[in-house]
């Protein structure tokens, strides 16, 4: 039998620039205590029949965490890579586009909030910075990054300073781009006392710093993070941020209750997630537990993220818990993407 075909290998290969994009958050949006207390809680004492209390609580954290990955899914649509995220994470995209009156307006897939970096050239394999004169310039919108960008004397606006000129192929530059979108979402690391002004948390970039948080600079008097703790739940104000290796150190508003971390799988989130998100996890981790519990087939979501089908719903009385999440989803998604900009 002959084998199949196999196209001769590349010496070196084609890697998609979205490789580079960070995934979805590891830290579940509702933790173990924010579940328990919600008047919508599903009682936990048998997701595992005859386990230990320690048991029932890692499952009802496995549960929560498939049901923040089902809310990414309700927003986004499925995402095999996980990189779709509701918390504050890293977007790579990249595309052809024509410079309009001596502007790059780059659609993105997501909505940014930052702009971490800029390249352009006239082809995939000659891309460079814009450098900062340029970057000074970017301008974010809704879901449009817009690059003042002037291609000789065609392009060049009165508006719009002449950069040094990109090379073009058929009046287009292939840009390739990265930026931070969703909501800043970690947990507390270290219990904090009453009037304390500093506070370490979770690292969630990947190098000791937090995506989506910003310090207090000028007027901006800095990200504001709701920390979740029942009655002692507050906001405080981001002064200044240090990065380490795992954890960050947030210099803060004073602090007006103690926080002590509890014992994981439970956590204190810290985050700026709307309570619309919360809310809608909560609902879904009830819609898991009674699905698993009600269905006679007792399906199980095919990986993290995937919710049992609807006829399991349906049969469990968990339809409705999955319709009012959806409600409540509905205008932190993407209904439709943008069409990129040839």
């Amino acid at each position: 039998m002959a084998a199949p075909y196999v196209p001769t290998a590349f010496s070196t290969p084609v890697i998609s620039p979205s490789a580079g994009s960070v995934g979805a958050n590891p830290i579940p949006y509702v933790s173990i205590s924010e579940y328990q207390f919600a008047p919508t809680a599903m009682a936990i004492g048998q997701l595992v029949p005859g386990g230990f209390t320690t048991t029932q609580l890692q499952s009802l954290a496995d549960v929560i965490r498939r049901a923040s990955r089902w809310a990414d899914n309700i927003c986004f649509g499925a995402d095999p890579d996980g990189k779709a995220s509701l918390a504050a994470s890293v977007s790579v995209e990249s595309q052809w586009a024509k410079v309009v009156n001596g502007a790059l307006r780059l659609a993105c897939d997501y909505r940014p909030i930052e702009v971490v970096g800029i390249d352009v050239g006239a082809s995939p394999t000659s891309v460079s910075s814009v450098g900062a004169t340029v970057a000074a310039q970017v301008r974010i919108g809704r879901r449009t990054i817009v690059v003042p960008l002037a291609i000789g004397s065609i392009f060049r606006s009165k508006d719009v300073p002449a950069i040094t000129p990109y090379a073009t192929q058929f009046g287009r530059v292939y840009a390739v781009w990265s930026y931070v979108n969703g909501f800043p979402h970690t947990k507390l690391h270290t219990s904090v006392l009453s009037g304390a002004t500093t506070c370490v948390v979770t690292a969630t970039n990947g190098a000791g710093g937090l995506w989506g948080v910003y310090a207090a600079s000028g007027a901006f008097l800095g990200t504001q993070l709701q920390i979740i703790d029942g009655v002692n739940t507050e906001t405080v104000s981001v002064k200044s941020i240090t990065a380490g290796t795992t954890t960050t150190t947030l210099t803060t508003s004073a602090f007006q209750h103690a926080h002590t971390v509890p014992t994981a799988p439970d956590f204190i989130p810290v985050t700026q997630l709307p309570e619309d998100i919360h809310q809608a996890c909560i609902t879904l981790t009830s819609a898991l537990i009674k699905s698993t519990r009600g269905s006679r087939t007792m399906e199980m979501a095919r990986a993290p993220g995937q919710p049992p089908s609807r006829q399991v719903m349906a049969q469990a009385g968990a339809l409705g818990n999955w319709e009012n999440a959806c409600d409540l989803l509905h205008d932190y998604g993407i209904r439709q993407k943008l069409s990129k900009v040839i």
